[in-house]
């Protein structure tokens, strides 16, 4: 049976695409892996005040570094089985449960921004949507990544140190400065876009502040007060630095009404759920959903 050439160069361009797709969401769970096993070192190192690059990782009873080829993220545990190679103690299953759930994370927002809208992504247009969609994901990540640290310190007890705001807030303002210039028209100065961008981290890092500290007072816990508020304080300020001051009103009314349903839930079921959530991870679930929905319709 005959086939005309247009249909298989059709075929050939979707197959094509797919495969970039792939690629694509494979890259973002290996980058998600990597970042999550970095996430496990700066939650145990910082609040410490150590150096997160030296010593090298090694293992606490017989003090062996990791060997390369053992710190591939989650796989280097199953590789392991769950076991130190030289001296054979169990390493705890959080460290690849951080890596997987950070991958699967990064994953869901590069569908959200980049995968679920291919075009987009793909597009060869020069100083337009490649800059920005790209600078839009990186700025989503950082939140993403902000908030799992903010978990790790919460299930730990530890303090907030200031540099992970400082860090956090840097890399937010140098990605929205980044979406402000990829939609500048090709050929025209970028400084005004710079300042937009700067301008747009500013004015939602301030709002999210203030729902921070609104926030962070209401929130019921059994860690301690002061920790907790510091958390809230930091998300709220990273989050809304990244998605702007209107986006950051619904989070936070997500975050509340989702609470509130919480609550309902358990009155009805108060036998075997806990009597109050962690406030880092339900904002971790919230977080994701919010990309998921807004930035999917978005591109619908």
């Amino acid at each position: 049976m005959f086939v005309p050439s247009s249909c298989l160069a059709v075929v050939d361009a979707q197959w094509l695409t797919a495969g970039i797709i792939v690629l694509v969401g494979l890259w973002m769970v290996a980058l998600g892996g990597c970042v999550g096993s970095f996430l496990n070192v700066v939650a145990y190192r910082l609040p410490r005040r150590m150096a997160l690059s030296y010593p090298p990782s090694r293992c606490p009873v017989c003090g062996h570094s990791i060997r390369a080829r053992d710190n591939v993220p989650v796989l280097g545990w199953l590789w392991l089985r769950g076991k130190c190679r030289d001296c054979g103690t169990t390493i705890s299953a959080r460290y690849p449960a951080v890596e997987a759930i950070t991958a699967m994370s990064f994953l869901l927002v590069g569908i959200a921004d980049i995968l679920g809208r291919p075009r987009a992504a793909l597009d060869s247009i020069p100083g337009s949507s490649l800059l920005t969609t790209w600078s839009t994901y990186l700025v989503h990540i950082t939140i993403i990544a902000t908030i799992i640290t903010l978990a790790l310190l919460e299930r730990d007890k530890l303090r907030v140190p200031r540099s992970l705001l400082l860090v956090s807030l840097s890399l937010v303002a140098l990605w929205q400065c980044g979406v402000h210039v990829g939609k500048a028209p090709y050929g025209m100065p970028h400084w005004s876009h710079v300042v937009s961008g700067l301008q747009e981290t500013g004015i939602g890092a301030t709002w999210g502040a203030l729902l921070g500290i609104v926030l962070g007072f209401q929130w019921p816990g059994t860690d301690g007060g002061s920790h907790r508020r510091v958390r809230c304080f930091v998300a709220f300020v990273v989050a809304g630095a990244g998605i702007g001051p209107a986006p950051m009103g619904a989070l936070a009314a997500g975050q509340v009404v989702s609470y509130g349903l919480w609550c309902w839930w358990r009155s009805r079921h108060s036998s075997w759920i806990r009597p109050v959530p962690k406030w880092a991870p339900w904002m971790i679930a919230n977080v994701l959903l919010f990309f998921l929905c807004f930035r999917c319709k978005a591109s619908g």
